[in-house]
C-alpha cells in the first residue's frame, strides 16, 4: 500500500512538471505569436527554482519587470504557489542569470532585509550609458542589482531602500544632465550657424571683348578648384577663366522647422566695374539641417553685355538650385553658355568664428 502511494505521488510530480512545461512553452509560443522576433522556443528549458523565505508572489513580482531587460525574449517566469517556487523556461543563459538572482532575493528574505525595486525611465539620456555608469559606481557587492532597457529608456533597481534611494536619484541626475549638455550642443549649433555665403560669377575670357576683359578679376583657389573639378571630368572647360562679378552676404542659416522664419534669407547683387557689362543678383535661403548639413535654395540671375560694331546686346540667364553646400568647399551651381559665352556660378560657405 505505501509503495502504491508512493507511486501515485511520483506519477503527480512528473505530471504537474510536464503540464507546467506546456503551459510554459504555449506562453512563449503566444508572446511571439504575429510577430518577426525569430522563433528559438527549441532552444529554451523549464526549470523550477524553489524558494525557502520568499513567497513565490512576491518574487514573481520582483522578477517580472527585469525580464525585459535582463533576459531573452523568450524568457518566462511563472508563480508555483503549490510549491513556492517559480516555473522558469529560458535559455542556458537565462537560468545562469535566474539562478544567481533567485538566490539573491531570496537570501535576503531570510535576512529580514526589506527589498525595493524602483524603475526609473529617462527622457534625455541613454538607458545603456547611464546602467554602465551605476554599475561603475555601485560594484557587484550583493546590495544593488542593475538592468537597463535601452528600447523603453528604463533603468531598474533592485536591492534595500537606501541604495535602490540613491542609485535613483543618481539616475535623475544623469538625465538632467543629459538634457543640460544637449541644450548646451544645440546652443553650440545655433552660434555656429552664421556663415559668410558668395556668389560668384566666373565667364570665359577667351570669347570677351578685349576692353571687357579688363573688368574681370583673377580666380582665387577656392574658386578655382571646382573648376577644375569639373574640367577633369569633362563637364566644363574654359580657356581662361576669369570672375565677372561677385556677392557676399553674412547670413544666419535657418532652422528647417521653424516654418516661415526669414533666417537665412538673401537677396544681393553684383556688377562689373562699370556697372554695366557684367552681373548677377540672387534670393533665397540657407537651412541648416539636423545632419549639420548646409542647403542652398536659390533663384540667380545672370546679366552679359556684347559689343560688336553694330551695337551692344544683352544677354540674360536665370538658375534656380535646391543643393547641400558643404562648408569651405565651393560647388558649381550652374554650367551653361549665355550668348556664347561660356559661364559658371560658384558658391562658397565660409563659417563666421
Amino acid at each position: 500500500m505505501l509503495s502504491s502511494q508512493k507511486l501515485f505521488f511520483s506519477l503527480a510530480i512528473v505530471t504537474t512538471l510536464v503540464l507546467s512545461q506546456n503551459f510554459c512553452v504555449a506562453q512563449v509560443k503566444k508572446a511571439t505569436e504575429n510577430s518577426n522576433v525569430t522563433r528559438k522556443i527549441d532552444e529554451g528549458s523549464v526549470k523550477i527554482y524553489l524558494l525557502n523565505f520568499l513567497d513565490a508572489n512576491s518574487a514573481s513580482e520582483i522578477l517580472h519587470p527585469l525580464s525585459r531587460a535582463a533576459f531573452s525574449r523568450i524568457f518566462v517566469c511563472r508563480p508555483l504557489t503549490n510549491k513556492n517556487g517559480l516555473l522558469i523556461f529560458g535559455t542556458k543563459k537565462d537560468h545562469e542569470r535566474i539562478s544567481e538572482v533567485i538566490k539573491s532575493i531570496d537570501f535576503k528574505a531570510q535576512m529580514g532585509v526589506e527589498q525595493n525595486l524602483e524603475i526609473g525611465t529617462l527622457q534625455h539620456a541613454d538607458a545603456r550609458t547611464v546602467g554602465d555608469i551605476l554599475s561603475a559606481i555601485f560594484p557587484k557587492s550583493g546590495k544593488l542589482t542593475i538592468r537597463h532597457n535601452p528600447r523603453l529608456g528604463q533603468i531598474y533597481l533592485f536591492g534595500d531602500a537606501r541604495s535602490t534611494t540613491v542609485a535613483k536619484k543618481l539616475v535623475q541626475q544623469l538625465d538632467m544632465a543629459a538634457r543640460e549638455n544637449a541644450m548646451k550642443n544645440k546652443q553650440e549649433k545655433k552660434s555656429k550657424n552664421e556663415i559668410l555665403m558668395s556668389v560668384s560669377f566666373v565667364v570665359d575670357a577667351a570669347k570677351v571683348n578685349a576692353d571687357q576683359i579688363k573688368l574681370l578679376s583673377p580666380l582665387t583657389d577656392a574658386i578655382a578648384r571646382p573648376l577644375q573639378r569639373a574640367s577633369q571630368k569633362g563637364l566644363l572647360s574654359m580657356q581662361k577663366p576669369l570672375v565677372a562679378a561677385q556677392f557676399v552676404s553674412r547670413i544666419r542659416a535657418a532652422d528647417p522647422m521653424a516654418t516661415g522664419s526669414k533666417n537665412g534669407s538673401f537677396s544681393n547683387s553684383s556688377t562689373s566695374s562699370n556697372k554695366q557689362d557684367f552681373g548677377i543678383s540672387g534670393t533665397g535661403q540657407v537651412v541648416l539641417n539636423d545632419e549639420g548639413t548646409y542647403i542652398v535654395k536659390s533663384e540667380i540671375q545672370m546679366a552679359v553685355k556684347f559689343k560688336s560694331d553694330s551695337g551692344s546686346n544683352l544677354e540674360k540667364s536665370e538658375i534656380r538650385s535646391d543643393i547641400a553646400v558643404p562648408l569651405d568647399h565651393p560647388v558649381i551651381l550652374s554650367m551653361s553658355s549665355v550668348g556664347g559665352v561660356k559661364t559658371a556660378v560658384i558658391i562658397r560657405l565660409v563659417s563666421v568664428d
